[in-house]
């Protein structure tokens, strides 16, 4: 692995987190839901004592709403730092290092758009699940279409 600077470490940190994250929103299937454990998405399968549990450990879907707006923020402004990252590399550092850290980021950048866009099915069957809440049909809309227009 390339020596980068300090902040290449954050940034590594937060890739791979939106990227986990949105791993299990692609994974989402028809009448599962959402509970987030330790600032990571899970998926909860239907069951009988789904409600239950859902109750007892204060699982809701707000704060689902909350994490996965969050999460579609930080893929926004985690692109903003890569290629400003690669952009900022200055003359002291090699030529072919500079251009290996660029190709690297770009590659992050395509994983990241293509992952993203992979998440529109698991959108999607979150909306059935909720179904009956306009509010949170409308948030994933408001997501899918920020999706949509991703280049």
């Amino acid at each position: 692995m390339v020596n980068l600077p300090h902040s290449f470490n954050d940034i590594r940190e937060k890739y791979d987190s939106v990227l986990e994250n949105l791993s299990t929103i692609s994974a989402i299937s028809k009448n599962d839901k959402l509970f987030i454990n330790e600032s990571k998405l899970v998926i909860q399968p239907y069951s009988s004592t789904r409600s239950f549990v859902r109750w007892w450990n204060k699982y809701n879907r707000n704060d689902c709403m909350d994490f996965i707006g969050e999460l579609y923020n930080s893929l926004s402004s985690l692109n903003i730092q890569l290629t400003t990252l690669s952009a900022n590399l200055n003359s002291n550092v090699k030529k072919r290092k500079r251009n290996k850290i660029r190709r690297a980021n770009y590659s992050r950048k395509l994983e990241l758009s293509k992952k993203c866009k992979d998440t529109k099915a698991g959108l999607l069957h979150l909306m059935i699940t909720y179904k009956n809440d306009q509010k949170f049909v409308n948030f994933i809309n408001k997501i899918l279409n920020i999706i949509d227009k991703m280049d």
